[in-house]
């Protein structure tokens, strides 16, 4: 694992962390000091708790009140900074205890410090997130890599592995579109602007949310972790969004819907909401899944690349937590449990047998 991925990985840890003890209740004063300088090292990890506290309210099954959003708190605590966010809206939600972090002018001015020392740094890089109306930007990421696209209204991306998206903002619209791979999209509530999501011939419009879309050959699936997502199949690819014929639902936080090239769309309970949301710490969750879909959730990340040529093996069951970084583990937790024998081809290709096969290896 690359230095960057560890760091990225303690920083996401380290929020999931500060997001449990906000839910416990009051920090105490050494803690209210801690967070601080936490939350002051970087904006990275500003965006990390915001986004740690909704998916463990989603976790918890989500509280009844919500808190006010980052403008109003400002507009209370710090009117002098509201211009700078300009038209920068977005709505946090949070449990009753996450209200505690509000109440403390510490948090709210170290968190207040990190927003504007991320809003400068952005408008001095003139264009990396914050580009013309209108104007369409592709960002990509490679094999193994993530990345956070913090974004001009206030919404967060989270671009998973090979993953490619186009992002075309507005006036009246912000569009994305996942052109490959998978993303989390923390949305900034804009009614005036719609946030949509378009993947092949599925459209996700957010209704102020936190939700996954992940693209594969043959469907899409949304899951939301918190909030409400509108979900469109076409009727066909030729026929535009929108349209009368067009199959719709809604879907609310834990819920997922399967849409494939070809049929309707499945709605679904999400069972295990941290499954949904691990790959943001390169963790691999697996409840009962064929050896060739864990095999493709592992080739995604890494460049050693893993196959499986028997059919009977391939629909193999398996059930585990497993390090998105280390193949190697995967290879050897087959090799020890499941009678599996790898075969290197070389130093970026392992071909998996039955062990009872007889090989010429």
């Amino acid at each position: 694992m690359t230095l960057y991925k560890k760091q990225n990985k303690q920083i996401i840890q380290q929020a999931a962390q500060w997001a449990e003890e906000l839910d416990h209740g009051i920090l105490s004063k050494t803690q209210r000091r801690e967070l601080a300088a936490w939350l002051l090292k970087s904006p990275d990890h500003v965006h990390e708790l915001l986004l740690a506290t909704a998916i463990f309210e989603s976790w918890q099954e989500a509280a009844q009140e919500k808190s006010p959003s980052i403008e109003a708190l400002l507009a209370q605590k710090a009117p002098e900074v509201i211009p700078l966010l300009g038209t920068a809206r977005q709505t946090y939600s949070s449990g009753r205890n996450h209200m505690a972090f509000w109440r403390n002018p510490q948090m709210i001015a170290a968190s207040i410090a990190v927003f504007c020392v991320f809003f400068a740094a952005a408008l001095y890089i003139n264009g990396t997130y914050f580009q013309k109306p209108g104007h369409a930007r592709i960002y990509t990421t490679i094999i193994g890599e993530q990345r956070s696209l913090p974004l001009e209204d206030g919404s967060v991306v989270h671009m998973n592995t090979a993953t490619k998206i186009q992002i075309v903002f507005t006036e009246n619209s912000r569009k994305i579109e996942l052109m490959a791979g998978e993303a989390l999209f923390h949305v900034a509530h804009d009614p005036s602007r719609p946030f949509r999501v378009y993947s092949d011939n599925t459209l996700a419009e957010a209704l102020g949310t936190t939700f996954n879309v992940y693209r594969q050959n043959d469907q899409t699936t949304i899951s939301v972790v918190e909030g409400k997502v509108a979900v469109e199949k076409r009727e066909s690819k030729s026929s535009p969004f929108h349209a009368r014929n067009n199959m719709r639902l809604t879907l609310s936080t834990g819920e997922r819907a399967a849409v494939p090239n070809e049929g309707g769309i499945k709605k679904t309970r999400i069972e295990n909401m941290k499954k949904v949301t691990s790959w943001r710490i390169r963790q691999l969750v697996f409840e009962r899944e064929m050896l060739s879909t864990i095999i493709q959730e592992y080739n995604r990340y890494n460049k050693l690349q893993i196959y499986v040529y028997d059919p009977e093996l391939a629909q193999t069951k398996f059930t585990g937590v497993f390090d998105a970084d280390d193949p190697e583990s995967l290879i050897q937790f087959l090799e020890q449990t499941a009678g599996i024998v790898s075969n290197r081809v070389s130093s970026r290709e392992i071909h998996l047998y039955k062990k009872t096969k007889n090989l010429d290896l």
